[in-house]
């Protein structure tokens, strides 16, 4: 029995990369206070452009299915001994 549960874990990996990903359209790059709010550039803009963090996110946020796959592998494999 794994505690936390693994889709808990999951699912607080996900609330973690959502909520980084959320703060930084509140976030603006240097040098741009003399522009209007809306002709700003955020930081979400140049993170949602960058094909290695968004990658490193996908991974984050996917990273546990395949421990959890792995985890049924061996459960099932137990189960099949114990019979």
């Amino acid at each position: 029995m794994l505690s936390p549960e693994i889709d808990h874990i999951q699912e607080a990996i996900d609330k973690a990369a959502l909520a980084m990903l959320k703060c930084s359209k509140d976030v603006y790059n240097w040098g741009q206070s003399h522009l209007e709010e809306e002709e700003r550039e955020s930081f979400y803009k140049m993170i949602a452009r960058d094909k290695e963090i968004v990658k490193v996110i996908l991974l984050l946020t996917g990273s546990i299915q395949g421990t959890k796959k792995a985890v049924e592998n061996k459960l099932y494999e137990i189960k099949s001994w114990e019979t």
